[in-house]
């Protein structure tokens, strides 16, 4: 009951930074929180948001790394998405006012769409039709940590410090494209480029086959295990579900521009301004 206690009172001091804007300490090694109980905390910090009148409108894949590892060797769960943190892009480009934070990182992902809630029993290759689109998409963070001795449980607890979700141009998957899209994930390349007046600057070239969490079928082991942990499906119809991230967080800044491309695979690129 009193660690029960306290896993609120952390939920409620994350979801306070919103208001605040003051970062906290973080306190997964302090509380001696397991992934388990990271999750816990996610879990209130979601009761909080729907209660603030936040609607879910997807989930979101935390993992703790951008590099491939074993699926059972990375520890991974699922967070959520909300309506008014989901962000489309316009005219082909999206700003961003930073309101002079310091913390704000962006997460290039790929984001799919599925048409009907899947259920303990879906197969694989059912679940994978059940997608019906995909889009590149940019995930804003913001760090609600002091410093950088937060953990992956830290994370998880703070909903992968997911902040805003801008979303590129959806593209259908069509019945070919959705049993392949696992392979042609992996197989492609993405790229993420700061953009100047002068030009754009490379900042990280990545190929899906090295990023952990990038394809439908770990996807489907990931949902699982959720379901698994929840004892229901943990996705619902016309979610929109965010893999893992293309390559690790990058700082950003006011006056700056970036552009993820993709190559190998028919997404269209997107853009995001920060503006102060």
């Amino acid at each position: 009951m009193l660690l029960s206690s306290k896993l609120h009172s952390y939920a409620h001091a994350i979801k306070a930074v919103d208001s605040t804007r003051q970062a906290i300490a973080p306190q997964a090694s302090t509380l001696g929180l397991t992934l388990e109980t990271a999750m816990q905390t996610l879990d209130a910090l979601h009761t909080l948001n729907i209660a603030n009148g936040l609607d879910p409108v997807g989930r979101k894949v935390i993992s703790e790394s951008s590099t491939r590892g074993s699926i059972d060797q990375t520890r991974v769960c699922l967070g959520h998405h909300y309506a008014d943190q989901t962000l489309y892009v316009e005219d082909e480009e999206l700003v961003f006012k930073t309101r002079n934070s310091s913390r704000l990182f962006l997460h290039p992902k790929v984001v799919l769409k599925i048409s009907q809630a899947p259920d303990m029993s879906t197969s694989l290759e059912q679940f994978t039709q059940m997608f019906e689109s995909a889009a590149l998409a940019i995930e804003i963070l913001q760090v609600p940590f002091k410093g950088t001795a937060w953990t992956f449980e830290d994370r998880v607890c703070s909903n992968g410090m997911g902040h805003q979700l801008a979303i590129g141009e959806e593209r259908t998957l069509s019945e070919k494209r959705k049993r392949n899209f696992s392979d042609v994930v992996n197989h492609a390349m993405f790229s993420l480029n700061r953009v100047r007046k002068d030009g754009s600057q490379l900042i990280n070239y990545a190929s899906g086959s090295d990023v952990a969490i990038s394809s439908i079928s770990e996807l489907y082991e990931v949902f699982q295990r959720q379901c698994q942990i929840d004892g229901c499906s943990p996705f619902r119809q016309h979610d929109l579900i965010s893999l893992n991230s293309i390559c690790p967080p990058v700082k950003v800044n006011a006056g700056e521009a970036y552009a993820c491309v993709s190559s190998g695979i028919d997404l269209g690129s997107i853009r995001i301004r920060f503006i102060q």
